[in-house]
């Protein structure tokens, strides 16, 4: 899953004629916490500069996260009430 996030190469910043300003590389960082050693974070070089990119790369991820599903079915089955829903 890791090496799928950092292909990610659609979050760009586009001039008005629509050429490509800035490509962000993604990349997942292993950022432990106090609670969880295994924590990792996704982070974009260089940072955000706007909403909008931000919001590329979420549906990127989103993307990524409903192909592995169709493809593998869920790592970890949602709880029964976030289930029930999503599915009304």
């Amino acid at each position: 899953m890791t090496s799928d996030v950092r292909k990610i190469d659609k979050v760009k910043k586009k001039s008005q004629n629509g050429a490509d300003l800035i490509i962000y590389k993604i990349d997942v960082i292993h950022r432990p916490t106090e609670r969880n050693f295994a924590h990792a974070q996704i982070e974009p070089s260089p940072e955000y500069e706007t909403k909008n990119i931000f919001r590329k790369l979420t549906e990127s991820l989103a993307f990524l996260a409903n192909q592995r599903i169709k493809d593998y079915g869920w790592e970890i089955e949602p709880c029964t009430d976030i289930q029930n829903k999503l599915d009304s």
